[in-house]
């Protein structure tokens, strides 16, 4: 394997522990990554400027690629590399489909996230609402008219989540053309344009660091994480991946509970 120069790493059930914070020991060996000139990256469902605060909380440093590599920034709440937006007629489309099948779902557009009913909060505005606002300038807006104000805009993902059974909802969305469905739990759905995912976003940033994809390594737990693990040089699933995830990436690490990056990094990296 050849000299790792770029980790990029999931959040959720990945870098994160199961209370939602980086461990000492994740942190100590980024640190020691970055020390030796590897890059540090995440690589995240979430939106670009969430993702950012926590890098920030946890002094972690380096790009963001969020909502499912629709969108990149080169550090924390810095200048986007990339936007990678769903088609206005498309995004009509599945706003048309859920409202048919009366599916709640959030809008995740540029500098807005929108809630299709008034009184769903997205977890991020439940946590960080206020904070995101003065710091990020993104908005949360909620209802039917949010929606329509949304549609017009650049929208890089829709997020359903039902808390119920979706294999039909799936089956549904996936017939709407120039797009794509993933999940980052089994119980939520993800769209975003067709041809976006994190491997599509994963490769995109690698080419603007000029770093080959065959000296990436990269930390995932979910479905929506098998595009990164399978297109890195290096793929890593954690070990409370998804069963999926784990029969078909390269490499397999401890789970986020016992800092499962951080042991594949000191044993590779350092």
């Amino acid at each position: 394997m050849s000299e790792i120069r770029l980790i990029a790493m999931d959040l959720d059930g990945t870098l994160l522990n199961d209370q939602g914070t980086v461990s000492e020991e994740n942190r100590k060996a980024l640190a020691l990554a970055r020390e030796k000139g590897v890059i540090t990256a995440a690589c995240s469902g979430r939106y670009v400027e969430n993702v950012s605060l926590i890098f920030m909380d946890n002094g972690l440093s380096g790009p963001i690629i969020g909502s499912n590599g629709a969108q990149a920034s080169d550090v924390p709440l810095g200048s986007m590399i990339f936007r990678h937006f769903i088609a206005p007629d498309k995004a009509a489309r599945i706003r048309e489909t859920l409202d048919e099948m009366g599916t709640n779902y959030f809008i995740f557009a540029d500098r807005l996230i929108v809630s299709n009913l008034d009184g769903a909060h997205h977890h991020s505005e439940i946590s960080m609402g206020s904070r995101i606002l003065s710091q990020t300038q993104v908005r949360f807006t909620h209802g039917p008219a949010a929606v329509d104000e949304a549609i017009g805009r650049g929208i890089y993902k829709f997020y359903i989540c039902n808390n119920g059974e979706l294999d039909d909802t799936r089956e549904i969305l996936a017939q709407i053309p120039g797009t794509v469905v993933t999940r980052s739990t089994p119980w939520n759905l993800e769209m975003m344009a067709e041809g976006v995912d994190k491997g599509t976003g994963l490769s995109e940033l690698a080419a603007w660091l000029h770093i080959p994809m065959s000296r990436v390594m990269a930390f995932g737990d979910q479905e929506n994480d098998l595009p990164m693990l399978l297109s890195a040089g290096m793929g890593v699933a954690m070990g409370n991946a998804e069963k999926q995830v784990l029969a078909r990436a390269p490499y397999q690490t401890l789970p986020n509970t016992e800092d499962g990056v951080a042991a594949f990094i000191r044993k590779v990296i350092l």
